[in-house]
This record gives C-alpha cells, sequence and structure tokens, in this order.
C-alpha cells in the first residue's frame, strides 16, 4: 500500500479548481481499490465507457433515475483511471489516450441520446451547432497540445492568470470553464427540453472561450 497521500497524485491542472480537487481526493480511496484488485487504468476506462452505455440505454427507456445513477457512476470512474494511472505510474504517452478518446465518446453519445429522448427540431439545431463548436474545440486543443510536445526546447508564451485572488480563480475555474466538473450538470437536462439546450449553449460558450489559450499559443508562438 502505498504511503503517499492524494495530494501526492493530483494533476497540477486541477489545484485552482475546488471541484476537481474533491473529486479526485474522493477518487483515490477507489483507485487503491482497484489497484488491490489488479485492475489497470484501461480496464477502469473500459468499465465506464459500459456502465455510460447502460446509462444510454435507461435514458432511452425513459428511466431518468437509473439513467442518473449508473451515468454519473460513469462520470466519476473517468477520476478515478486517472488517478489510478498516476498511482501505478501508467501514464500514456501518446497524444490519443484511450480515456480521452473514451471520454469523447461517452459525451458524444450521451448528448445525442438526450436529443433522441427529447427529439425536437431545436434540440437537434442546437446540438448541432454545439458539436462543431464541440469538436472544433478539441481538435485545436489537441493540436496545441502536440505542438508543446513537439517543441519542448523552445521558450513557450504563456498566458497569465486573470485572477491572483484564490477564491476569485475558483470561482471563474468552476463556473466559466469547460472540464469534467461541467458535465456533472448534464442531469438537469433531463428536468425539460429548453434547460437541455440552455445547457448546451452555456458548453458552447464555454468551449469557445477554450479555444482563447491554443489560438494565443499557436499565433504568438509558432510565428515566423
Amino acid at each position: 500500500m502505498t504511503s503517499k497521500t492524494p495530494n501526492s497524485y493530483l494533476n497540477e491542472n486541477v489545484k485552482d479548481n475546488i471541484l476537481q480537487l474533491f473529486l479526485y481526493k474522493t477518487a483515490f480511496p477507489f483507485a487503491l481499490m482497484f489497484r488491490s484488485l489488479k485492475f489497470t487504468p484501461n480496464n477502469v476506462t473500459l468499465l465506464s465507457f459500459l456502465i455510460c452505455l447502460v446509462s444510454n440505454l435507461f435514458l432511452l427507456n425513459g428511466h431518468s433515475e437509473l439513467f442518473l445513477v449508473f451515468w454519473y457512476l460513469s462520470h466519476f470512474l473517468d477520476y478515478v483511471d486517472g488517478t489510478l494511472a498516476r498511482i501505478t505510474d501508467n501514464k500514456t504517452k501518446i497524444l490519443l489516450r484511450v480515456d480521452h478518446l473514451s471520454d469523447l465518446i461517452k459525451i458524444q453519445t450521451t448528448i445525442i441520446c438526450f436529443c433522441i429522448h427529447y427529439n425536437s427540431l431545436f434540440v437537434w439545431l442546437i446540438f448541432s451547432t454545439f458539436n462543431i463548436i464541440f469538436w472544433f474545440s478539441e481538435l485545436l486543443s489537441q493540436q496545441h497540445l502536440y505542438i508543446l510536445k513537439s517543441h519542448v526546447d523552445k521558450p513557450v508564451k504563456h498566458v497569465k492568470p486573470m485572477l491572483s485572488n484564490k477564491i476569485l480563480r475558483n470561482i471563474y475555474v468552476v463556473f466559466f470553464t469547460f472540464n469534467g466538473h461541467s458535465l456533472f450538470l448534464l442531469g438537469i437536462g433531463l428536468i425539460n427540453p429548453s434547460l437541455f439546450m440552455g445547457l448546451l449553449i452555456y458548453y458552447g460558450v464555454l468551449l469557445l472561450k477554450r479555444l482563447y489559450l491554443p489560438i494565443f499559443y499557436l499565433t504568438t508562438n509558432l510565428r515566423e
């Protein structure tokens, strides 16, 4: 059993996000449990993926409560597999990670199932717009990550934090950035189609804002 604390395995990117911090610390004992059961991080990712598919089936069949139980369990396991990877030093070195690809598929299938559940023209139109923004943001972010890894010897211009106050920074990160914690809001989309469309619009705005950093980097650090 490891003698290190949960903080020893935290990703540096979550330390200014109180919700992400809580979720990763909560995931720590479950990661230890899966390690004792000889699960690999990819095993946990596969389990999360299968549970998500089950949740989608419940959504399509009108079992909202069961959908929520299985969806949130699946999403929580996304924090467990990353924590387990850091505990076992089994972090993927390639750009397209299995867990990341699984997350993309889960997000897409779940939102599509919501659209099927409501079966409204306006819902599909909002989803189509969100989807364009989502994939554009994802592709550009991956390009940004690839270039960072390919030019580690070059000086990199970083964007300075907008807020120095820790409380304000946490509020900003929690409510105005798109990350794993944002997907916990997906459950409110079950209340009615208007809230679901509002949620997609909210996600779309956050994704548009997320494009700033890769665009800033790509237009400043790579300029000849």
